[in-house]
């Protein structure tokens, strides 16, 4: 994961993230490159009112719609 410049997590199946989850996110983006871009893609409302309540829409880029996220799986 060193090597990782862009990330995205299809999170659109998932239905709630525990406390496990959201630790893994967060190794996730440590394991990461610095400077490396981590998209989690489709939240559902519960996974989305989470992460509102824990901070991680300050700590990761949440894309909301597909279109969105093949422009940027498209960008240099």
């Amino acid at each position: 994961m060193a090597d990782c410049e862009r990330l995205c997590v299809d999170l659109s199946r998932t239905v709630c993230v525990d406390q496990a989850g959201l630790g893994m996110l967060m190794g996730l983006r440590e394991s990461c490159a610095v400077g490396a871009r981590i998209t989690l893609n489709n939240p559902g409302k519960q996974v989305k009112k989470m992460f509102e309540v824990t901070g991680f829409e300050q700590e990761f880029e949440i894309v909301y719609h597909t279109g969105q996220v093949s422009a940027w799986k498209g960008a240099a």
